[in-house]
């Protein structure tokens, strides 16, 4: 009997204990403002122009590339999903690359990831693709990317079509490439 006791002291402190615990999640969490990303960046409607740079230092803005669609990837040498779909990348850029714009743009912070080693990643890798870097995070910024990998599809206009945080597959690349090529 007194272990039955025991037992039902015990389950009831935990119960106590896990209902405190939920309380105090469901107050701390409900205080807290988390900030949301800019309006423009989660309108699908929103052309946002940015500048990056080539690996030879020369501005590229995003509106100078040719009137066709767009496929912008934020990525970095230290994430690995962003190198698990960069084969996808490149396959995708080897079959629509004449009527999609690729913009792979790296996260540039200087400190963890620098040109040299990112231009040297694709160099050795044999990526074709143009590869920028964002030396000010202004494309980051510009489109409110917190979390690598990112694509955007744009289409010729540059209206966001289509937005993914993660690694993509070919298929899903492919099938949104060409919905957007058929639209």
């Amino acid at each position: 009997m007194q272990k039955k006791l025991r037992l039902l002291i015990l389950v009831l402190v935990f119960v106590l204990v896990l209902g405190g615990a939920y309380a105090a999640y469901h107050k701390l969490r409900t205080d807290v403002e988390v900030p949301a990303p800019p309006a423009a960046a989660e309108r699908s409607d929103a052309f946002i122009d940015f500048t990056v740079y080539t690996a030879e230092g020369e501005q590229v803005k995003l509106s100078s590339l040719p009137g066709k669609p767009t496929l912008v990837n934020f990525w970095a040498t230290w994430c690995p999903y962003c190198l698990q779909e960069f084969p996808e990348m490149q396959s995708a850029f080897d079959a629509y690359g004449d009527k999609v714009n690729f913009a792979m743009v790296d996260a540039t912070d200087s400190k963890r990831e620098t040109v040299e080693k990112a231009k040297s990643f694709l160099e050795e890798n044999g990526y074709t693709f143009p590869g920028y870097y964002d030396l000010d995070t202004d494309a980051l910024n510009a489109y409110g990317v917190y979390n690598l990998p990112t694509t955007i599809l744009l289409d010729a206009k540059g209206t966001i079509v289509f937005r993914h945080a993660g690694a993509l597959t070919y298929e899903i690349l492919e099938q949104q490439i060409l919905k957007l090529l058929n639209s």
